[in-house]
């Protein structure tokens, strides 16, 4: 199942959507029209409350506890009074439930919890892992060139029970119906995620949320104005903003080896600028080139996908520390 939703007996799946917003490729699910509360879509997504319980081990001495480390269990989709167990954890894991996260989402847009603003919710990997999205509709920004580039603006949000997914909140332009566009959100939001592991001081870490990603409903007046003044400036040298994120070897110490990495992936980057999906299609401009670069960084820098979609998702990481770069290069050039 690429969907990788939540599946009961009957083939119904823990997920809702706004049926105005279109139908998911998957078609499950069940829709909603005209808006619903943050509680009836908890409520139609199935979302249940975790537990954590000690963890045993059957030892030639007999059974006995698993010290610093517990399970994580909740109801059965099916069988309510049969608990599943979703992942085993440290002792230093602090369950925060499902309900608490979309809670947060929901305050960090500054809509109450009987706000019509949710557009999807569900439940991944037999409930070890929740998202959501809040839409905010679309922004129409105009290019030089006269075209028009429709953005797509939304808060997506996703977690986890087993451990494997950080709470995260990232800013995103991909509606969140499945695994895979959860994924592709991620990697499409450039820095504009936040994730708060499931440590001792995870609430105070949340906290911070709001003003990491400095955000409310209705717009990204900050974002949107990037953009504006991205697509103002044309004819941009993009050899310097590459030039500023990888400098390129001169000079005696240079190796033929170092020439020739940046000679290929100038070479890339130059035949990604050029395709339809950017300056081939939306003009030479600033825009464009900030496209470029995070595309190559998340799409084709490297060999190994899985350290790219990492560092795709991580505010923290190198490849995040690169696309901050580029806009400053870019933005220089106003």
């Amino acid at each position: 199942m690429a969907h990788m939703l939540e599946i009961d007996r009957s083939g119904r799946a823990s997920f809702v959507y706004n049926k105005a917003n279109g139908n998911p490729w998957h078609a499950l699910g069940e829709p909603f029209e005209g808006g619903i509360t943050l509680n009836d879509a908890l409520t139609a997504a199935r979302v249940r409350t975790a537990t954590g319980v000690p963890l045993y081990a059957m030892t030639p001495s007999g059974m006995m506890e698993v010290e610093d480390s517990k399970a994580i269990v909740w109801p059965n989709i099916d069988n309510p009074d049969q608990y599943d167990v979703l992942g085993t954890v440290g002792s230093g894991y602090e369950i925060v439930q499902y309900q608490h996260v979309a809670e947060m989402a929901f305050a960090l847009v500054g809509a109450a919890n009987n706000d019509a603003v949710l557009d999807t919710m569900g439940l991944l990997n037999d409930g070890k892992r929740f998202f959501g999205f809040i839409d905010f509709g679309d922004v129409e920004i105009a290019l030089p060139n006269g075209m028009f580039d429709r953005m797509y603006k939304g808060l997506g949000f996703i977690t986890s029970h087993d451990g494997s997914q950080a709470i995260t909140f990232y800013k995103t332009h991909i509606r969140a119906v499945c695994n895979n566009t959860v994924t592709a959100g991620l990697n499409s939001s450039r820095s504009h995620v936040v994730a708060v592991r499931h440590k001792r001081n995870v609430q105070d870490n949340l906290r911070d949320v709001p003003r990491l990603l400095q955000l409310a409903y209705g717009g990204d007046e900050s974002f949107t104005e990037m953009i504006r003044q991205m697509n103002m400036i044309e004819n941009v040298t993009l050899e310097r903003v590459i030039n500023r994120i990888w400098p390129k070897p001169q000079g005696e110490d240079a190796t033929d080896r170092e020439r020739a990495i940046w000679n290929n992936r100038f070479e890339k980057i130059i035949n990604l600028y050029n395709a339809p999906s950017n300056a081939g299609g939306y003009g030479d401009n600033g825009w464009s080139v900030y496209n470029t670069i995070n595309e190559y960084l998340d799409h084709h820098m490297g060999k190994d996908a899985a350290r790219r979609a990492k560092g795709a998702i991580d505010p923290t990481s190198l490849s995040a520390e690169r696309k901050r770069v580029a806009a400053n290069a870019i933005l220089e050039m106003v």
